[in-house]
């Protein structure tokens, strides 16, 4: 999980912290105004957040590697 946050124009951007895709959100960006994020985790991008949760099939490969 390195670089979780990156930065724009002196603005940090978080990353998703399964793919270290860069998200919509900045780090100020309160967790009640984001989409795709998990208390205890971090943030995720929409598609890791349908890998692990929308996709059935995939848990038991997420969770084995």
């Amino acid at each position: 999980m390195s670089n979780i946050i990156t930065e724009t124009d002196g603005v940090k951007m978080d990353k998703c912290v399964l793919c270290d895709a860069e998200t919509p959100y900045t780090e100020h960006t309160h967790i009640d105004y984001r989409n795709f994020y998990v208390e205890g985790c971090g943030q995720l991008c929409g598609e890791c957040w349908d890998k692990v949760y929308s996709d059935k099939s995939n848990k038991d490969n997420l969770l084995l590697g």
